[in-house]
């Protein structure tokens, strides 16, 4: 697990984004059609469809998603899995994702 957190209402919506730049060596490109971003409950459940806007977005070495919904006080993982061609390494991070309304 990461140790990147992103804490969030559960009626905004709001970009996540990791860059994998010091990761991916020279000459490889993030491949749209193999990497994924995905969103799971602390159970493992995929919420994916649940919580993104759309599908997500490679822009160089960055691999970005919009997050919406949420339930409070409950905690999910925002998963990003970055598939480089023509080698096809494989990179992963994850973002925690905390849900918790402010009154």
């Amino acid at each position: 697990m990461s140790n990147f957190i992103l804490r969030k209402q559960p009626n905004e919506i709001v970009p996540c984004s990791i860059d994998f730049k010091l990761r991916i060596p020279t000459g490889e490109t993030i491949s749209a059609g193999t990497s994924t971003v995905t969103v799971t409950d602390s159970g493992g459940t995929d919420k994916t469809t649940d919580m993104t806007v759309g599908s997500f977005a490679i822009s160089g070495t960055v691999l970005s998603v919009v997050l919406k919904a949420g339930t409070n006080l409950l905690n999910y993982t925002v998963t990003f899995k970055a598939v480089t061609t023509p080698a096809a390494y494989k990179f992963e991070d994850e973002v925690l994702l905390e849900i918790r309304e402010t009154p």
